[in-house]
């Protein structure tokens, strides 16, 4: 089984330098997190992403 979680809400209470993506990432997998749920609008700040 594969435990997840939603990436943006890794790190929520850290400064701008630990809401990057990548580090949201790393710090998922240092909690031992398999997989995560990338929604990229709420992760990637300063991006639209309209259809």
């Amino acid at each position: 089984m594969q435990i997840g979680i939603r990436l943006h809400d890794v790190n929520t209470a850290l400064g701008p330098e630990m809401k990057t993506m990548e580090a949201r990432a790393r710090t998922a997998a240092e909690e031992g997190f398999s997989c995560v749920h990338l929604a990229l609008a709420k992760v990637i700040s300063g991006t639209v992403f309209d259809g």
